[in-house]
């Protein structure tokens, strides 16, 4: 099972580095005027849950905990990702 865990969290964080290096770049070449200080802490953000995420994953003891709390992990970065960063953003660029 221990396999599995890092099978699926090595292309989950291909994944995300691929998104991040995506937003990344789309913010910094794109015209605005202000700074990114609530989207770059967003990015860094995603890359810290997402290691405590596999940590935990690690301590599950079978595989359908593991497909739930990935589920979980998965379902509460797609809503970082479109809700929270804009609060943080507003937090710091307001």
């Amino acid at each position: 099972m221990r396999i599995a865990i890092h099978v699926v969290n090595l292309l989950f964080l291909i994944f995300l580095l691929g998104i991040g290096s995506l937003a990344y770049l789309g913010m910094n070449f794109a015209p605005y005027p202000g700074n990114h200080v609530g989207e770059n802490i967003g990015l860094l953000m995603i890359y810290v849950f997402w290691g405590v995420g596999y940590y935990l994953q690690l301590k599950q003891k079978t595989i359908t905990r593991f497909i739930i709390f990935f589920v979980l992990e998965f379902a509460f970065l797609y809503i970082w990702f479109m809700y929270v960063i804009s609060f943080i953003d507003s937090l710091f660029e307001a």
